[in-house]
């Protein structure tokens, strides 16, 4: 992952943003991101910015298992617009990687997401990765719905697996997208 690297998403409505591996000198724009969040999708975060060290290690550099892709506007004075993070899996789960996007109010509806979630797809593909995971709030209908779009399968809902960040607990659904396939396993999913 290098630090310099460089990609673009068009939005909807035909604004052009450009991804960058997100490091220490981007926790202000990070910062501003969560911030502008509303409380109802800031309690449903992954990463818990409340807690100290969420954003040093989030922004650690490539040691880091977490890496997060940020989208920048420079049309909005160069804003972070949303970002994906991807938390890689250790040991037993060294081959599958958990992902999550999350968007600055102003993107919202404009793709930006999908965006995202595609790029860290290409990105885990090329790292050798064969399974991507999402855990989503059941009551998240079009967020779920979004991420079948992306080749996400649903595979277990789990009750109470997730604490917002009140501290109550919430009923999540997992979806994995596979993406790569053994020569066997290729022929069952395909026929």
């Amino acid at each position: 992952m290098a630090q310099d690297y460089h990609g673009t998403v068009i939005l909807n409505d035909g604004r052009e943003l450009v991804f960058q591996w997100l490091g220490a000198g981007h926790r202000p724009a990070l910062e501003a991101l969560v911030g502008a969040l509303p409380e109802e999708k800031r309690r449903f975060l992954g990463l818990d910015f409340q807690k100290p060290g969420t954003f040093e290690s989030c922004l650690g550099g490539e040691d880091s298992p977490r890496r997060l892709l940020g989208a920048f506007d420079n049309e909005a004075g160069n804003r972070l617009a949303g970002y994906a993070y991807l938390s890689l899996g250790r040991d037993a789960h060294a081959h599958m990687a958990e992902v999550e996007s999350v968007l600055h109010p102003d993107y919202y509806d404009l793709g930006l997401g999908s965006g995202l979630l595609r790029e860290m797809v290409r990105y885990a593909s090329a790292a050798g990765i064969l399974l991507l995971r999402v855990e989503v709030n059941l009551d998240d209908k079009e967020l779920i719905s979004a991420v079948k779009r992306l080749g996400f399968e649903p595979k277990a809902i789990l009750e109470d697996y997730r604490l917002d960040a009140r501290g109550d607990p919430y009923d999540v659904i997992i979806m994995i997208r596979r993406l790569v396939f053994s020569s066997n396993q290729e022929f069952l999913y395909r026929y």
